[in-house]
């Protein structure tokens, strides 16, 4: 794959890919992809392996493999092009071939990959690893365009699976992070509250003490002395 990302539904199971990933699908597997909102670039290759490769000392994966990564090397896609002009030759000549035993080695590599993950869709296993690097942030939490970037999908996309994947969008999710840590801040630190609100992305002050207001019924000031009085 060139470009964008794209989730790759085979025989029931989704994987998610993006630029740089290769995939493997052996014959009469149903498939199926949906690309991002920006759209995808692949690079296709048809081929079929004959029996007589079982005398190279290596099997054809049976189950759908992804390869992460290797898309963004010319080399895969010049032995499947090599691959390409095997496919009419006598078998003999395939067997003596040396460009056959790369294939057989790059076939080898995709089959280390493994097979295509059941139960937790890999978009759901990307959302809980995007929730757990947020929640283990400090203040300022990262940009929406930097979480896209660690999650290999467009911002569009992002916004679509987080919902799909947790039932709340992306912004309701940074927006209750950054009052929970800011709150505790104002508790454990004595970092003036115009500092903490900048942290958290407020540039006023007031739209800070609004936000705080809404989520906890309380203001900043009182937050910070009530935890005062408890200690």
């Amino acid at each position: 794959m060139l470009e964008g990302v794209f989730d790759l539904t085979i025989d029931g199971s989704t994987i998610s890919c993006k630029a740089g990933d290769a995939c493997l699908i052996p014959p009469d597997h149903l498939f199926r992809g949906i690309a991002g909102s920006g759209g995808i670039t692949i690079w296709v290759q048809h081929f079929s392996v004959r029996k007589q490769t079982s005398k190279m000392g290596f099997s054809f994966p049976l189950k759908p493999v992804r390869w992460p990564g290797v898309g963004q090397w010319e080399w895969p896609r010049t032995l499947m092009a090599r691959l390409s002009r095997l496919q009419n030759q006598p078998d003999a000549t395939i067997l003596d071939n040396p460009d056959w035993l790369l294939l057989a080695i790059l076939l080898e590599e995709f089959k280390r990959a493994g097979p295509v993950e059941k139960g937790t869709s890999a978009a759901e296993r990307i959302v809980q690893r995007l929730i757990d690097r947020i929640e283990n942030h400090a203040l300022p939490l990262p940009t929406l365009k930097e979480i896209s970037e660690f999650s290999g999908w467009s911002v569009s996309f992002l916004r679509h699976r987080f919902r799909s994947v947790t039932g709340r969008t992306i912004g309701e999710f940074l927006k209750q992070r950054r009052m929970a840590e800011s709150a505790r801040l104002l508790a454990e630190t004595r970092k003036p509250i115009k500092e903490i609100a900048m942290q958290a992305g407020y540039g006023d002050v007031a739209a800070f003490h609004r936000a705080f207001l809404e989520r906890y019924k309380i203001t900043p000031g009182q937050y910070r002395d009530r935890c005062d009085s408890m200690v």
